[in-house]
């Protein structure tokens, strides 16, 4: 192989190159996304127990659930 050859083989692969590293700054702009804030204060799901009397004093009612766990069953009301 010439030198005039390998030259050309190289020019060839920083061009390939340069190509891919162009493509994948185009996937990355176009599919990337920003992580979403969550806005909890306006979700749903906080303070849907807020009116439930044994969550007046949560620590209390995770102890009493750590000592006696309720056993699950299924619609049944066999044991899972």
């Amino acid at each position: 192989m010439s030198v005039v050859q390998i030259l050309a083989v190289r020019q060839n692969q920083i061009f390939i190159k340069k190509r891919v590293l162009d493509f994948v700054a185009t996937l990355k702009e176009r599919y990337e996304q920003a992580p979403k804030q969550l806005n909890l204060e306006n979700s749903a799901f906080v303070g849907m127990w807020r009116d439930r009397l044994e969550m007046q004093d949560s620590i209390a009612w995770v102890r009493t659930i750590r000592r006696n766990p309720v056993i699950s069953t299924d619609v049944l009301g066999r044991k899972k």
